[in-house]
């Protein structure tokens, strides 16, 4: 991926840019808040005007959220907290809608300047479902004897009950273990 800095867009890439936040500010994550949507793309367009060295928490949230002047962004953390939703709802954008966009705006933690990067067309290309990988590698190589089906994924990956199985099974057999150990610390104490 590349992150295009602010002097190298083009009237073309920022005409992209603003095609890309358009697409975004009408998908079903933004839909539904217009305070979101304001943030948004006030960040962009001032970015895009070579202002992102003023998007801060006071200018935000007097642009942005209309707060005064005697706004404190230590006391108030109206700013933050809406940045951190801003942010889940781009990922929610980039990982459902917007798998293929060529242009990903994104919220780094920590600031309001977005990134606005441009991905390379194989990164766009969408990659094959893992059924249909299963299915093509079934009909390469014929499957003898038993078979086991091994989940891949990491364990961070990994659907959350079967994380929350497994720490329900060990919770109990670990409850037993201490308590027999209390029991053999009882029993073998001087009278």
């Amino acid at each position: 991926m590349t992150v295009i800095s602010l002097n190298c867009w083009s009237e073309s890439d920022q005409k992209a840019i603003r095609a890309q936040l358009v697409r975004i500010l009408n998908s079903g994550p933004f839909h539904q808040s217009q305070r979101r949507q304001r943030f948004l793309e006030y960040l962009v367009n001032e970015t895009l005007a070579g202002r992102g060295e003023r998007l801060k928490a006071y200018n935000v949230a007097l642009e942005v959220f209309d707060r005064p002047e005697t706004f404190d962004p230590t006391t108030d953390p109206l700013v933050r907290i809406e940045a951190a939703r801003l942010r889940e709802k781009l990922r929610e954008y980039y990982g459902t809608e917007g798998q293929s966009d060529a242009i990903h705006i994104d919220l780094p933690k920590g600031r309001y300047t977005p990134d606005i990067e441009f991905r390379p067309a194989e990164a766009l290309e969408p990659k094959p479902d893992r059924s249909e990988l299963t299915l093509q590698n079934e009909r390469q190589a014929p499957i003898e004897g038993p078979v086991a089906l091994i989940d891949e994924r990491p364990s961070s990956v990994r659907p959350r009950s079967i994380r929350h199985m497994r720490w329900w099974t060990a919770a109990p057999a670990l409850a037993l273990i201490l308590a027999l150990g209390a029991v053999g610390v009882w029993l073998t104490r001087d009278p």
